[in-house]
């Protein structure tokens, strides 16, 4: 790793712990029978995640649940693998500065209001994705990331990285979770 490469992972990480201290709603466990919201940032460049994340998203949506999507670009084309909707908020590198955090108005146009539940269906071990999932002001936040600190609850997909196979995971283990 080049020396600008590890400055640069450097300041991410100063910059990752300033969002994770900063106080956020109460930690509360929903279900998705329990959560009346939720947020879900998933690989816009990926057609079948796409596919999978709205199948998911008309499902909460027929039991009352108000659904906010959140599609991710990996780089600075706008390579995506569907027809953009207007109901989809999108974020991409170019809605960074030069070391990689997302600009706050991006995040405050994707969180503008608490959601119950935020869910990060990327599996890629990166910055910026951990950084959006930290800048969530969800109750509740999961995610498919291994050792993802920026998240309450993490799911290991192993080698089965996939959005069906993590909702089924989910669904799983939320079903197991009883509101108090």
């Amino acid at each position: 790793m080049s020396i600008f490469k590890k400055i640069k992972s450097g300041i991410q990480t100063k910059q990752l712990n300033k969002v994770l201290k900063k106080p956020r709603p109460k930690l509360e466990f929903h279900n998705f029978d329990t959560a009346e919201s939720l947020c879900v940032l998933f690989n816009a460049e990926s057609t079948e995640d796409y596919l999978t994340t709205e199948t998911f998203m008309n499902e909460m949506k027929s039991k009352g649940k108000e659904v906010q999507l959140v599609g991710f670009v990996s780089d600075n084309s706008d390579n995506l693998g569907f027809d953009p909707q207007d109901s989809i908020l999108f974020i991409s590198e170019k809605d960074c500065n030069k070391i990689g955090v997302p600009k706050t108005k991006i995040l405050e146009e994707i969180f503008y209001r608490q959601h119950d539940i935020f869910i990060n269906f990327c599996f890629e071990d990166s910055f910026i994705l951990k950084y959006i999932t930290a800048y969530s002001n969800a109750e509740f936040k999961i995610s498919g990331i291994p050792n993802d600190q920026s998240a309450d609850f993490v799911i290991d997909m192993g080698d089965n990285k996939s959005i069906k196979e993590m909702i089924k995971q989910t669904r799983l283990f939320l079903d197991k979770i009883i509101k108090a």
